[in-house]
């Protein structure tokens, strides 16, 4: 004859595993998060390392007509917050990625050689241990092009020119809200912001799209 304790926890056993069937079910019939609406056909993203946002802010200052004609067409920031350590390639790389230099990997500009006991560059791309914006926007079938953009040596990218910070932000043209000031602007936001322009996703970054500069305004942050 068999115990009540047995027979409890028998059941209890069974229960538990009814409810764990119950989880992995519901968690596999979650449907896929649909790509966003796609805001422009084409978006340049232009760096100008060290630029200083008193370029556009200042225009009595700095003889930069094109720049500002951009920020009297868009948006613009007083001012980029940046990542440690602040340095051209690994600012570059999570312009590019969204992430910080803790996780995309590229924490300086130079490597150590040990067989010859001097620094290299950072060129490769692979380098780079997370997915850019190029890599989530030409998977929707985008044609994707860099030109002297740090650390792509070798990346997927269609059309590559390959090279051998107190900063600004100004955005404009199709999809993007003209007349916004704001006060600052984090560089891991900027490539999910260029993916959320082409109708793509990136997930699993740190960056969220700029949504309030957006024409569409939803979402994000």
């Amino acid at each position: 004859m068999q115990s009540r304790t047995g027979v409890r926890r028998r059941r209890v056993a069974a229960a538990l595993a009814a409810l764990l069937f119950i989880a992995a079910r519901d968690v596999h019939a979650q449907p896929a998060t649909p790509s966003p609406r796609r805001l422009a056909d084409h978006v340049i993203l232009v760096s100008i390392d060290g630029l200083v946002p008193e370029a556009y802010l200042r225009p009595h200052e700095y003889a930069m007509p094109n720049l500002q004609a951009l920020r009297a067409e868009g948006n613009w920031a007083e001012g980029v917050i940046g990542q440690y350590p602040s340095l051209t390639y690994p600012s570059h790389v999570s312009i590019a990625t969204g992430v910080r230099p803790a996780r995309h990997g590229v924490t300086q500009n130079t490597m150590f050689d040990p067989a010859t006991g001097s620094r290299q560059w950072v060129m490769n791309a692979d380098a780079v241990k997370v997915p850019a914006v190029w890599d989530v926007t030409r998977a929707t079938g985008a044609t994707t092009a860099a030109f002297s953009w740090p650390v792509t040596a070798g990346a997927a990218i269609d059309s590559l020119t390959e090279r051998l910070m107190h900063t600004g932000l100004v955005m404009a043209g199709a999809g993007i809200r003209k007349g916004i000031a704001m006060p600052l602007a984090r560089q891991i936001d900027v490539a999910p912001t260029v993916a959320r322009l082409l109708g793509a996703t990136m997930n699993a970054i740190e960056g969220v799209p700029m949504v309030g500069i957006l024409t569409e305004g939803e979402g994000g942050r």
